[in-house]
């Protein structure tokens, strides 16, 4: 893709030549990139500009992601993930529950020129877990859902729940592909059984029933017809609903229309160009789609637009002052034409 960004040339230098420094032009060139996943990715990203030297001479600069060549949607940056411990006190005493947790955190590119960003706990025990019980009347229970610090204290000595009372919330037991509950024991202790239907509900994002798997025959974004796998999951709302998530079992494949057909005015065409009144090429836009190439990764099929299609903004032609857009000839090459602003 080549984008038209500068085209300035100033006065001064030495001998008329434009100032060190000048921008002459920029473009977006092709190349390959790798993220923090080591994934790579081919496309229009390295920004290529081009400086007079002040001496009738050039020198460039590539940079990458810079506008408007942006990362690609999906550019991993940063993927981390670090062992959380929980300071806790209680009962008179203090104390570290170490590997508590993880903490996932990452940073994404959203194609556009900014970042997603995505920080998580993710705990290693289960809520109502003793992380400290000194055996006579006072106990350190461990519990996510009640949030920071995450644990609270049950002086069982002297006030213990009713038998039968709902201790957190409901959590999935893989074991028995079913939603648990842990209820008071009468005793300052818990036990397990299948949650009852009723409050307090899961919260959010637990799942609540077993994956499934299905196929079937999905239409891409241009209407055409392909077959399919996914995998399901259900996961609670947190307010007695749910929601399912499905993820694409392998990756779509080659030819798979991930956008509809249409004018990209982020991709350009080279080949030809209009010049404006700043005497600054202007390239006509590709027309087609981005289609999967069957390996997870993406390219734009580029297709011979309608006659008459528009593939650039309006502006004003150089040599005859008149104002338009670049327009399709319908047989793959390209004209300018006279119209009114918009």
């Amino acid at each position: 893709m080549i984008v038209g960004l500068t085209g300035v040339i100033a006065g001064g230098g030495i001998s008329g030549f434009p100032p060190y420094g000048t921008l002459l032009s920029s473009s977006c060139t092709e190349t390959t990139i790798t993220d923090a996943n080591s994934n790579s990715f081919t496309g229009y990203y390295n920004k290529q500009s081009v400086y007079a030297d002040g001496v009738g001479g050039t020198y460039t600069n590539n940079t990458t992601g810079d506008s408007p060549c942006y990362y690609p949607y999906g550019f991993v940056f940063t993927n981390t993930s670090s062992s959380v411990d929980l300071n806790w006190s209680g009962c008179t005493t203090t104390g570290t529950l170490y590997g508590a947790g993880t903490q996932y955190y990452s940073q994404t590119a959203d194609g556009s020129g900014g970042t997603i960003t995505s920080d998580y706990t993710s705990w290693s025990y289960s809520d109502g877990y003793y992380i400290y019980d000194n055996g006579i009347d006072c106990r350190v229970i461990f519990d996510s859902s009640i949030g920071s610090p995450y644990y609270y204290v049950d002086n069982y000595g002297t006030n213990c729940a009713p038998y039968g009372t709902k201790s957190g919330t409901p959590y999935w037991n893989s074991g028995e592909s079913a939603l648990w509950q842990d209820y008071a024991d009468g005793m300052c202790g818990i036990y397990s059984a299948a949650w009852d239907n009723n409050p307090p509900y899961p919260v959010y994002g637990v799942q609540i029933a077993s994956p499934s798997y299905g196929c079937g025959y999905y239409n891409d974004a241009n209407g055409n017809s392909h077959y399919l796998c996914f995998n399901t999951n259900t996961y609670a709302d947190g307010n007695g609903g749910s929601y399912q998530e499905s993820t694409l079992d392998g990756y779509y494949p080659s030819g798979y229309a991930l956008t509809a057909t249409g004018v990209d005015t982020t991709n350009t065409d080279p080949s030809w160009y209009a010049t404006d009144t700043n005497n600054n090429s202007v390239y006509p836009w590709r027309y087609g789609y981005s289609s999967a190439d069957g390996y997870g990764s993406s390219y734009f099929q580029t297709i011979t637009p309608p006659y008459y299609t528009i593939l650039s903004g309006y502006f004003y032609e150089y040599w005859s002052g008149n104002g338009g857009y670049i327009y399709a000839d319908g047989m793959g090459g390209y004209f300018f034409g006279t119209s009114s602003p918009p």
